[in-house]
């Protein structure tokens, strides 16, 4: 199994956020994921507009109101992402999407809705539904507040691999909803803080996976920001983040239920710095004190993080992710596990309307014995890799042709959550 990679069609999940293709509309629910502890806050945007083709962004920029539908043909080796005995097919992909973007003086509305509908060629269940509502509000108050309010509500019945923390499980038929509130205060020219609250709530159809992994979260973080030159800003700050699960697990351990829940503390200092006026570089370091329901040891390891932002130019762009924490995991023989993951993302515009990009992330899972709540369970590692490629061509300002690839690996020391698995689509966006 795996849950929480790369998205069905040609894109995937970075660490925390998804990040659409040229092949696909940019994707408003990175608008709701606050950032990661310690990763500092960059100013709020409505979306990566290098994400967009040509007719989505006049589309958007034109008038309160707009609509783009896309439609794809896709061929994929492995619908079932299972280990042994692939089976391979080709789907229909049509997504059509509403969006409202309302910009007033000091208020921004914004809200889109997606649906999106898979037909299989020779799938026994030939439809595949899913249904995306995302919100925002976005209220300054004055030069020194902004006060910044984000849901999603996404609900979807494809075995697709969803964003969000780094944990590699199909994740089925779920419903999640996704809420954030971000406060960000000027004190003095120099001094700012960030203050943020996220909900994320997931809940699953099946009654098996339901069991182990319908879980809230609430996440709590503030940084202090200090400008120290006018390239040089420096953070400090921490977050707290309660995980709770809707049932409990049998423990061979304890020999009782036992709850997974758990609740961490991270505390972590850095800074960002403008090399250049095309370059920013960030990093985080600090530590993570996390405790259990269960009666487990308490335990206390090392947080890190660092990021780079390459604007090379108008032609291209860079940015490269590394983060080292702990995370959810839907082992339920254990708690939590610790996470690395790496990502790089690229783009580049040959011409004024031929754009590529290539992305490439690598996540390492590892959970040990010190958080296993099952009797005899050792050390247990989960690798992902994920490389998406792909190229958009812009006929006109209303009409985009788009061209992807993804691939996907997860090997985990249980034989039956590994899979390798291609994707490869070709398809048409039209925006007004």
């Amino acid at each position: 199994m795996k849950f929480r990679s790369f998205p069905l069609a040609v894109t995937f999940a970075l660490t925390a956020s998804a990040l659409p293709l040229l092949a696909q509309q940019p994707d408003l629910s990175s608008l709701i994921t606050m950032p990661e502890a310690g990763a500092g806050v960059s100013p709020l945007q409505q979306s990566d507009d290098y994400t967009k083709t040509q007719a989505q962004a006049h589309a958007e920029s034109k008038k309160a109101f707009s609509v783009t539908a896309s439609v794809r043909e896709q061929y994929d080796d492995n619908i079932y992402t299972s280990h042994d005995n692939k089976v391979s097919d080709y789907t229909t992909i049509a997504e059509p999407s509403f969006l409202f973007n309302y910009p007033m003086t000091d208020t921004l509305l914004s809200a889109r809705y997606t649906f999106d509908a898979t037909a299989y060629a020779k799938r026994d269940k030939t439809f595949d539904t899913a249904h995306d509502l995302t919100m925002r509000v976005n209220q300054t108050f004055s030069s020194r507040f902004n006060l910044d309010a984000r849901d999603r509500v996404h609900y979807s019945n494809p075995p697709e691999i969803d964003s969000g923390s780094v944990v590699n499980r199909v994740a089925g038929t779920y419903f999640n909803n996704t809420f954030s509130l971000q406060g960000t205060t000027q004190w003095t020219p120099k001094l700012s803080t960030v203050t943020s609250y996220t909900n994320d709530y997931f809940t699953y159809d099946d009654p098996t996976v339901a069991a182990t992994d319908n879980r809230d979260s609430h996440t709590l973080q503030h940084d202090f920001r200090y400008t120290l030159t006018p390239t040089v800003t420096l953070v400090n700050g921490g977050s707290i983040n309660a995980l709770f699960y809707d049932h409990k697990v049998t423990s061979t351990v304890f020999g009782t239920l036992t709850s997974r829940n758990w609740t961490s503390f991270t505390g972590y200092t850095g800074a960002d710095w403008t090399a250049l006026p095309e370059l920013t570089l960030g990093v985080r370091g600090g530590g993570v004190y996390t405790t259990y329901d269960a009666n487990l040891k308490d335990s206390l390891a090392p947080y890190a993080s660092f990021f780079t932002t390459w604007q090379a130019g108008a032609k291209s762009t860079l940015d490269f992710n590394y983060m080292h924490s702990v995370s959810p995991t839907d082992l339920s023989s254990y708690s939590s596990a610790t996470s690395d993951s790496v990502s790089l993302t690229g783009t580049y515009k040959f011409t004024p309307k031929l754009t590529g990009r290539l992305q490439g992330s690598y996540t390492m899972n590892t959970s040990t014995s010190s958080t296993a709540i099952t009797a005899g369970a050792g050390t247990y590692h989960e690798n992902t890799l994920g490389v998406t490629t792909g190229l958009g061509y812009d006929f006109t300002q209303y009409l985009n042709l788009n061209v992807g690839y993804s691939l996907t690996n997860v090997g985990s020391d249980a034989i039956s959550s590994s899979y390798n698995r291609n994707q490869v689509s070709l398809g048409l966006t039209a925006s007004f």
